[in-house]
């Protein structure tokens, strides 16, 4: 298939603004046909309604909510198994897209001073994840190897 100059609220038949949320990030997820995207609930009115990660299928734009919190960016893998998140505490989460099982990989990458996002995303090889950081004290560009899944602590219920 063909990318196509489109993202999500498109797909959806509905626009996306200020009324009913915003995508600041959205790409198609490899090796398949859904656009991964991101819904900011900006206020409270909103939080009630779909936010968080979210993809659609671009031939039918049914919408799957992956996780429903404070997503700033996201990725998907280029096996399309997995997603990343960022939050505006610039922690990146990992999800598995088939059970959107949310797992935190990494956290506490915003230094004092700086306005840096990690900008997450997966290697080519699906084996590690490069992102930015400040929490050293400079920007810097970081490279973390994905560990088994069940290493990772699973969210609190």
């Amino acid at each position: 298939m063909t990318p196509r100059a489109m993202c999500g609220p498109r797909l959806l038949r509905r626009p996306m603004n200020r009324q009913n949320g915003t995508i600041p990030d959205c790409a198609l997820l490899p090796s398949s046909e859904r656009v991964l995207f991101t819904i900011w609930p900006y206020d409270d009115a909103h939080k009630n309604l779909m936010n968080g990660i979210v993809s659609a299928d671009v031939a039918m734009a049914r919408p799957t909510l992956h996780a429903q919190y404070p997503a700033w960016h996201t990725h998907g893998s280029p096996d399309a198994k997995w997603v990343l998140g960022d939050d505006f505490d610039r922690n990146i989460w990992l999800i598995k897209a088939d059970t959107n099982e949310r797992r935190l990989l990494t956290q506490g990458h915003l230094g004092k001073g700086f306005d840096t996002h990690p900008h997450a995303s997966f290697t080519p090889d699906n084996k590690a994840v490069v992102f930015t950081s400040s929490r050293s004290g400079a920007e810097n560009i970081l490279m973390a190897e994905l560990p088994d899944w069940d290493a990772l602590p699973p969210m609190e219920k």
